[in-house]
């Protein structure tokens, strides 16, 4: 009778336990899934003034190519252009717009809607005085006002960005205390329920060791998203914020982990330098604002070309990129460099004050080593060489360094 009695006491205190155990479980899955579910609601809102940002760079870059193109018929296919990012704007606007705001985020947002208003007419009055090829009068609408401006937008969307990713950090403190929250409690449970079934019979033990293994693995699931989640904001850490490329820091491991394993592969490796010709005197002559719209869409061009998962793009200083190709060969990466030669100058990026083109142009200069020679101090001691060579023989050129034809640092 006692042995019944204490078989339904323990029976009793486990079922108890359990029903504990599956409310905080259900209540804490609920929480992950509202907290996630958030996270992915700020990504498609940053998403969305990402676009916007881009739009309103891209309509910067289209305005300067409409001036640089004298043919008018051309000039219109232009202005079709610039249309299209203006649609492009005005959707991931109406997205931004039905997105949940906060109350910093909306005040930025209706100052964007507000430069918007005013700059959209400004627009496309310059963009008829440009396909009426009044020029004079068209750049000093966009150098007072629609540049300005768009600037003003860019800020303002950055700003945006800024205070999103906060929220998603916020966001994950959340998480993360939730999760120690969780595990407290089921500490203090399984301390409890491995106690009562410690003096029970050993069917109930063997109950209890499945329930902590099947606990165990989903907080191990649970971790696992918690770290991923920590990784990705730590690879935002590692972006240039200007150009969206990789940073110096990221450069620099990737550098030494590509190397290792070039190595251990037994493969070849290139290294390419690409630097804006004459940036100095562009900066000085049409600002620094004008300046950043000119690093932004060369870095736009390296984005769009340096595509292979297993390279890496990165701006290595003000005006210089640097890209690491494990397993490229020289000519492989002279054909990736003259692509990016030829995209930059087809920008038609004015640049009245270099002495190499009209336009804004780059330098690129490579090395590849193969993996019996490959070591960091010579990757990046023989692209310098190949860089300064290709400066030296006029710029606006891609120079591949090779000791075969008598190269020598």
């Amino acid at each position: 009778m006692r042995q019944n009695i204490f078989l339904v006491f323990v029976a009793i205190l486990s079922a108890l336990v359990a029903i504990l155990l599956y409310l905080i479980d259900t209540d804490s899955s609920s929480m992950f899934q509202e907290s996630r579910a958030t996270i992915v609601d700020q990504q498609e809102k940053r998403q969305a003034a990402s676009e916007m940002m881009r739009a309103a760079r891209e309509r910067s870059l289209i305005m300067f190519s409409i001036y640089h193109e004298p043919d008018v018929f051309v000039r219109l296919e232009i202005a079709e252009a610039l249309n299209k990012e203006a649609t492009r704007f005005a959707k991931n606007h109406d997205l931004l717009k039905q997105s949940r705001l906060t109350d910093a985020q909306r005040t930025l947002f209706e100052e964007v809607v507000q430069i918007v208003i005013v700059i959209s007419p400004v627009v496309r009055e310059a963009e008829s005085l440009f396909l009426e090829e009044r020029d004079e009068e068209a750049t000093a609408l966009m150098i007072e006002e629609v540049l300005p401006n768009q600037n003003r937008i860019m800020n303002k969307l950055d700003a945006m960005l800024g205070l999103m990713d906060v929220e998603v950090q916020e966001q994950l403190s959340a998480l993360e205390q939730l999760q120690n929250s969780t595990y407290l409690h089921i500490r203090q449970l399984i301390i409890l329920f491995i106690l009562v079934l410690l003096t029970s019979i050993a069917i109930y033990q063997l109950r209890a060791r499945i329930r902590e293994r099947v606990l165990k693995r989903e907080v191990d699931r649970r971790t696992g998203e918690l770290m991923r989640t920590r990784s990705r904001l730590k690879r935002l850490g590692e972006i240039d914020s200007l150009t969206e490329l990789a940073n110096r820091h990221l450069y620099a491991q990737a550098l030494e982990e590509d190397i290792h394993l070039m190595k251990r592969a037994d493969g070849c490796m290139s290294l390419v330098l690409i630097n804006i010709d004459h940036f100095k005197a562009f900066n000085d002559h049409y600002g620094h604002e004008v300046g950043d719209i000119a690093i932004k869409g060369v870095a736009q061009v390296v984005r769009d070309i340096v595509t292979r998962k297993t390279d890496l793009a990165a701006r290595f200083s003000g005006e210089e990129f640097v890209l690491l190709l494990p397993l490229t060969d020289a000519e492989g990466a002279r054909r990736l460099g003259e692509k990016i030669r030829q995209e930059v100058e087809d920008l038609s990026i004015k640049h009245e004050f270099s002495i190499t083109a009209d336009v804004l142009t780059v330098s690129v200069g490579a090395v590849c080593l193969q993996a019996v020679d490959l070591n960091k101090a010579d990757l990046i001691r023989l692209a310098g060489v190949a860089m300064h060579r290709a400066k030296n023989r006029g710029r606006n050129q891609v120079y591949i360094y090779t000791e075969d034809i008598g190269d020598s640092p």
